[in-house]
């Protein structure tokens, strides 16, 4: 897998279902609804609110959700 294609939505999709938590389980601990954390999982780009809430619901960071944050950047070729 290309880690420049990888998406914050996929991230916590994989995270939520890797710890079995549903949708509705996740909407409550971070206080939105089911339909958010649906909408979230399957939009491009979701709103950083929605994406923090339930970032720290999962335990996780901003380098959980950016796989490229604390990676060198890429080499310029000449």
């Amino acid at each position: 897998m290309n880690i420049a294609r990888v998406k914050i939505k996929d991230i916590i999709r994989k995270i939520r279902t890797d710890s079995d938590i549903s949708r509705t389980k996740l909407g409550i601990k971070c206080n939105r609804a089911e339909e958010t954390i649906k909408n979230l999982e399957n939009e491009n780009d979701p709103k950083w609110s929605t994406v923090m809430a339930i970032a720290s619901a999962l335990d996780m960071n901003l380098g959980n959700l950016n796989p490229c944050i604390g990676k060198p950047a890429p080499k310029k070729k000449d």
